[in-house]
């Protein structure tokens, strides 16, 4: 809760079965890749002076975090993996007001990582939390946008309602890519600013290539791993000690 929200009763219990409605389709995306998933949650009820939003959160972030008895969001982060035995414990903040839900992700050791999501759109949970996981935005820009919608129309981080090819592998559900994400790499400009397809054979190896030094650093800093050789669910981070 903040200067401009709170919660009662009845949207407590709405916001809790819209987040496990969530939940539950966040593992049947994993399903769906043989991947076995497993989420659970806890709860607090924090209310803090200032407005919280999005892009504000050198406000908020301390407030919440001293109610809570800790000094940051990782620290918490760090308490929660601790406590449950979890391999990844990201804070989600749920705001009783509208708002544009945004996920704060960082590859570095140490940094502070949350989903902010508001009750007017808690349909975006899975979109931001696969953000806490390397998946990237396929909307913008442009050139993104067009490859999208032609090869991967249905994925979620277009509009759509499926963890696409290449968001299952950037997230290391799959060990390899298929042919609708090698096609979307290739579709792309090989001049950035450009929106043509020239060079598109060059452009899919370059990206295929980041995409491959992306998931190498990930497992080595965080312990991302595929299912197949590592026998456990890959959207999850190795717990730091």
């Amino acid at each position: 809760s903040d200067s401009e929200s709170s919660w009662d009763p009845v949207s407590r219990e709405t916001a809790e079965s819209e987040l496990c409605r969530e939940m539950l389709r966040m593992m049947d995306y994993a399903k769906s890749h043989d991947v076995p998933l497993s989420l659970l949650y806890g709860e607090w009820d924090i209310s803090v002076a200032v407005d919280v939003e999005s892009n504000n959160s050198e406000h908020w972030e301390a407030p919440v975090c001293a109610a809570m008895g800790f000094q940051s969001l990782y620290d918490l982060q760090m308490a929660l993996e601790r406590d449950w035995g979890v391999a990844s414990a990201p804070v989600v903040f749920v705001l009783n007001k509208p708002g544009r839900a945004a996920a704060y992700s960082s590859y570095s050791e140490g940094a502070e990582e949350y989903l902010t999501v508001y009750s007017s759109e808690y349909s975006t949970f899975c979109h931001e939390l696969l953000h806490l996981y390397g998946a990237r935005d396929y909307y913008y820009p442009m050139a993104v946008s067009d490859a999208a919608a032609t090869f991967l129309p249905d994925s979620i981080m277009l509009s759509g309602g499926t963890v696409d090819e290449l968001t299952a592998y950037t997230v290391g559900w799959t060990k390899s890519l298929g042919r609708q994400a090698i096609g979307f790499l290739g579709y792309l400009p090989s001049d950035p600013k450009g929106s043509g397809r020239g060079g598109a054979g060059r452009t899919a190896h370059r990206l295929r290539n980041q995409v491959l030094r992306r998931w190498r650093r990930l497992y080595r800093v965080y312990g991302i791993r595929h299912p197949r050789r590592a026998g456990r669910v890959s959207l999850c981070r190795r717990k730091r000690v």
